[in-house]
């Protein structure tokens, strides 16, 4: 299973990459990112054998996500959406 962080801080040092997403450059992403926003787009990555190596969700989501990552490292942040909101500026589950 991967790891499953719930009670992460607005100034966690691992958070860096979503820190203000809205207002976000392509050149602020490593080259090697992508950023998937929706739940089947993700599970979509991951059945066809992208492994996230970081993912930003609600506890819900993240209890529909971490079975398909199973036996991979990724690190999985179940936080709230007011906090993932405050992180990234903007509203991700949006619908």
């Amino acid at each position: 299973m991967p790891t499953i962080i719930d009670s992460a801080s607005l100034d966690d040092e691992r958070l860096r990459p979503f820190v203000d997403l809205i207002h976000s450059s392509p050149a602020k992403c490593a080259r090697d990112s992508i950023l998937i926003e929706s739940e089947q787009a993700v599970t979509r990555a991951i059945q066809s054998g992208l492994v996230p190596t970081t993912l930003l969700c609600t506890p819900a989501r993240c209890a529909r996500l971490a079975p398909l990552l199973a036996g991979h490292p990724s690190t999985i942040f179940a936080i709230s959406l007011e906090t993932m909101r405050r992180i990234t500026g903007f509203d991700i589950h949006r619908g």
